[in-house]
């Protein structure tokens, strides 16, 4: 009998990791870190992400997920500041924001590199965008990684 508890437990818990493994997080606070390590120290600050910001789960370690951005890098994050609201990040030196889903439309706002954005809809190739400052627009998902 313990035997097949302890068996359906671990299998609860891979089948919960292999969930988690290649999912899309979304920084959820205004500014989070994401360190070297799974531990929180003022030594292991890798990057500081802002509101929005993008992650890939590649694991978890404890009360933290093991994350990478769209550069590539990869660091930790408490489970407990990120959510999965559908976001994207700039991966293009400027990225226009338009007021419609088309290069026709009128440029509202160029955003930089590493600019991050709430994900608000999706039309074809293009996606509906809203910045922490309340700007909305529509920019083309081949400049943007996340979502």
């Amino acid at each position: 009998m313990k035997f097949r508890t302890v068996t359906t437990v671990l299998l609860i818990l891979l089948c919960w990791a292999a969930v988690a493994y290649g999912e899309m997080v979304s920084v959820a606070v205004d500014r989070a870190n994401i360190r070297e390590t799974p531990k929180i120290n003022q030594y292991n600050l890798f990057i500081q992400a802002p509101i929005h910001y993008p992650l890939r789960v590649l694991g978890t370690e404890g009360a933290f997920y093991k994350v990478m951005d769209y550069r590539g890098q990869q660091g930790y994050i408490d489970t407990d500041i990120v959510d999965k609201t559908r976001s994207a990040v700039v991966t293009v030196g400027r990225g226009n924001l338009r007021s419609g889903p088309g290069t026709s439309n009128k440029v509202i706002l160029r955003a930089e590199r590493g600019v991050s954005f709430k994900v608000i809809k999706e039309s074809g190739e293009w996606l509906q965008l809203e910045h922490a400052s309340g700007s909305t627009g529509w920019m083309h998902k081949n400049l943007l990684w996340g979502y």
